[in-house]
């Protein structure tokens, strides 16, 4: 992989991306392993690579090899909406577009996306159906 700005996964996807053998086993697109096993791993990778790691889940994890954050955000229904963790990477892409710093871009972007999802489970009548409200 050459020329990665930012690179965006669950825990199963990143931890298949970056070779963890038996780590690739997902049901659907849904992780079926924490973030914080792919923590060491995503941390290592940004450094190895240059680039920023972003693994997605209950908790959201920011890297590039040297500094680092750690989400608490967003709502468990979250993981009920088909195309979350494609929209969120789009939101870190918008964000590409006004934030040099990339770990900066993703962190804010990442806080953001599950400020927006805390909000839009507030508003939700049912369990999956998540107006993200998105602005």
């Amino acid at each position: 992989m050459k020329n990665m700005d930012i690179i965006r996964g669950n825990a199963s996807e990143i931890l298949a991306l970056f070779g963890v053998e038996g780590a690739a086993f997902t049901l659907g697109v849904e992780s079926m392993q924490p973030v914080e096993q792919a923590k060491n791993l995503a941390k290592d990778s940004a450094a190895r690579l240059g680039c920023v790691v972003v693994v997605s889940g209950e908790e959201d994890y920011i890297t590039d090899g040297i500094r680092q954050a750690t989400l608490k955000s967003g709502s468990p229904m979250m993981k009920r909406v088909t195309g979350t963790g494609c929209v969120m990477t789009a939101v870190i892409a918008a964000f590409c577009a006004v934030v040099e710093d990339r770990f900066v871009a993703a962190h804010l972007a990442t806080a953001y996306f599950g400020l927006c999802g805390s909000l839009a489970a507030k508003k939700s009548r049912c369990a999956g159906v998540v107006p993200y409200g998105i602005h």
